[in-house]
């Protein structure tokens, strides 16, 4: 039987990722500040930690850690940060966007992945807003948490097993299309570039947090086959 307390807490998981990646003069990058996110971050990597067989990953003390590093900044040091590290003039191994980690130029076939990304999105009800990239991290990392608390939702609501699967079925696709491949090798790189700032500490919650997804994608995938 699916934990449904799991799904909700990696649903969290991914939601702080959407702000942690987003601009930091955006209002969804305010979301960090407050003080009941803060809480129920940390609460969701204390389960996704106590579920988690590897042992090795301290995410709780990670976010800690970006929060002490954040509040010790002004907001003007992190977007600074964000600019010297995402900026385009600096190598493709560290931008936020899918399609620059996919190695292929082509307009058609960069297009088609947009095209599908786009096609998840609708699926769901959901528009990507006019100011953000399909492919961008934050995007589909608020996509995933979307996802996954409508699994849960389904869940804990008694609905259909069909319902249930629909929402199970489009996550794990996604994952697998469209993220974790690409943000593994990110979330290396950018804790390898980002020394001693802000990112560097969440690049390796990014990375610690992935290496449990992939354990956790891994269990999921086994048990539908």
């Amino acid at each position: 039987m699916k934990n449904r307390k799991l799904l909700e807490a990696r649903s969290t998981i991914y939601g702080c990722l959407a702000s942690l990646f987003s601009d930091p003069n955006s209002v969804k990058f305010d979301l960090i500040f407050n003080e009941d996110f803060q809480q129920d971050v940390l609460e969701a990597c204390r389960r996704i930690e106590k579920g988690s067989k590897n042992g090795q990953p301290n995410l709780a003390d990670l976010f800690s850690r970006a929060l002490q590093r954040l509040n010790a900044d002004e907001r003007e040091v992190t977007a600074a940060e964000s600019v010297q590290i995402f900026g385009h003039t600096l190598s493709k191994q560290l931008t936020p966007y899918e399609l620059e980690h996919l190695g292929n130029e082509d307009v058609f076939f960069r297009t088609q992945k947009l095209a599908d990304l786009s096609g998840f999105y609708r699926a769901f009800g959901l528009e990507v807003d006019s100011r953000e990239r399909a492919d961008h991290i934050a995007t589909q990392s608020e996509f995933i948490s979307f996802l996954l608390i409508k699994e849960a939702l389904a869940l804990s609501n008694g609905s259909s097993p069909d319902n249930v699967e629909v929402c199970h079925n489009a996550r794990l696709d996604f994952l697998e299309e469209h993220f974790i491949d690409w943000v593994e090798i990110f979330s290396d790189n950018l804790t390898k570039v980002a020394r001693g700032g802000f990112y560097r500490v969440v690049g390796q919650f990014l990375k610690d947090f992935i290496s449990i997804e992939k354990l956790s994608i891994a269990k999921e995938t086994l048990s539908d086959t």
